[in-house]
């Protein structure tokens, strides 16, 4: 039988980490990651308004 291929596996897992990202800029992700959700609302509150 041949080897299991968990060999490689704690090496691949400790090549694919990455400090945390700090609050400041996950702060700024979720201003950025809304703001098409607040354009969309501007959009649906002009057309209920006219």
């Amino acid at each position: 039988m041949s080897r299991p291929a968990t060999d490689t596996a704690p090496a691949a897992a400790t090549e694919t980490l990455r400090p945390r990202a700090l609050l400041p800029w996950r702060m700024l992700a979720m201003v950025y990651d809304a703001l098409p959700v607040l354009a969309l609302w501007m959009l649906a509150g002009t057309l209920f308004t006219l």
